[in-house]
């Protein structure tokens, strides 16, 4: 009997081009690849600063009166583009008007009278200086006179002796003797009260040139300066006093005509011809052209973003091409931002806020939502993400 003869069925091993190009075939390969890259996308652009929200900064003007008064015309209307130094809106001038005519009546008086009041100051300073003149000379006179009836009382005195001697020697009758006595006495009574005459002329001296003093010191004379020269600048501070207050009522008029600061766009109008517009209430609101967005970077990127950082503003409904900008500031502190900024509904979102300027040509809307787009290609990103996920 022939012997039995095991068989085994070898191995086949399949070439992995065979593997391969069946794997190719299959759809799931495909669906797999586009998960992958859908899963790397979306975690480049959680972990990675690839887009955030932002809105255009809106640069509003209110146009409001300094006064309280009357609206009587409004000049413009919602849409319309003003230049700066336009007048939008008017009110009633007709209070103000009074205190300007006021004023320039005044003013025209002060020019009036201004002679009479240099006049009557020339003279009060000529009386004061004659008052000071004469109070020095009658102490001056008081002074001689007390000198001169004290060397006249002598002499008289020593004669009186002579004359006594004379008498004693009988040489002279008693009629000469006492001839001289009467002047003697009256003499010496004046010198007696000289000393008293003497201090009250005194008194008036300084009485005197205290007052001029007091004078000089009101018309600002320093020193020898001239009174009359003095004069004149009082008249001339009084004449530029009564001409600010013109100035000052003409100015007050001027800001009844309410103008633009800067150009804009008018975007409300809040009040009607006819209403009483309180100081500081807004007649209207100008809207102008803002070159700034205020981006929202949330919490978990915030080290994905630096100033002077260049990145790409594109509208949200990405119709048009997006417009450069430059990072210029970025908020110092995390804090709650916007509720339409957080992709859940009701979930507060927490981040810093960034500031860029915009390059110029671009025509985004003031308030416009806008998405803030990193400047690397998509696929840049998703080969760093790809890497950094992989370790390479």
């Amino acid at each position: 009997m022939t012997g039995e003869t095991s068989f085994k069925r070898p191995t086949l091993r399949r070439s992995y081009r065979i593997w391969l190009r069946s794997l190719f075939r299959g759809w799931t390969f495909a669906a797999w690849l586009a998960a992958a890259v859908l899963a790397i996308y979306l975690a480049s652009t959680n972990t990675q600063f690839g887009e955030i929200a932002g809105v255009v900064e809106t640069a509003a003007e209110p146009v409001a009166p300094l006064e309280t008064a009357r609206l009587v015309a409004v000049n413009v209307r919602i849409g319309q583009f003003v230049k700066a130094g336009d007048t939008v809106a008017a009110m009633d001038t007709s209070m103000v008007d009074a205190e300007v005519s006021l004023a320039d009546a005044e003013m025209a008086e002060e020019r009036d009278t201004i002679s009479g009041y240099q006049r009557d100051i020339l003279q009060m300073a000529q009386r004061s200086e004659s008052a000071v003149s004469d109070a020095e000379t009658a102490l001056e006179t008081a002074t001689i006179q007390q000198a001169r009836d004290t060397a006249e009382l002598a002499e008289l005195r020593k004669e009186q002796r002579r004359r006594e001697d004379l008498l004693a020697k009988r040489l002279v009758g008693e009629e000469l003797a006492s001839e001289l006595r009467p002047a003697i006495a009256a003499l010496e009574q004046g010198l007696a009260a000289s000393p008293a005459l003497i201090k009250v002329q005194a008194r008036r001296s300084e009485q005197a040139q205290k007052e001029r003093n007091d004078m000089r010191i009101w018309l600002r004379i320093d020193g020898d300066r001239d009174v009359s020269a003095a004069i004149r600048d009082k008249a001339r501070a009084r004449m530029a006093v009564s001409e600010s207050n013109g100035d000052l009522a003409r100015r007050r008029r001027e800001n009844y005509q309410l103008r633009a600061a800067r150009d804009g766009v008018v975007s409300l109008i809040l009040h009607a011809p006819g209403d009483v517009v309180s100081s500081g209430d807004p007649v209207l609101r100008l809207i102008s052209r803002s070159h700034y967005v205020v981006g929202f970077l949330p919490e978990v990127q915030l080290a994905q973003l630096t100033v002077g950082e260049r990145v790409i503003i594109n509208r949200s409904a990405g119709d048009t091409a997006g417009v450069g900008a430059v990072v210029e500031s970025i908020g110092p502190e995390v804090q709650a931002l916007p509720g339409r900024i957080s992709p859940i509904r009701g979930q507060t979102l927490r981040g810093r806020r960034v500031l860029l300027k915009l390059d110029d040509g671009h025509n985004f809307i003031p308030g416009e939502t806008v998405r803030i787009c990193d400047v690397a290609p998509f696929w840049d990103r998703i080969k760093q993400q790809t890497s950094r996920l992989f370790g390479r």
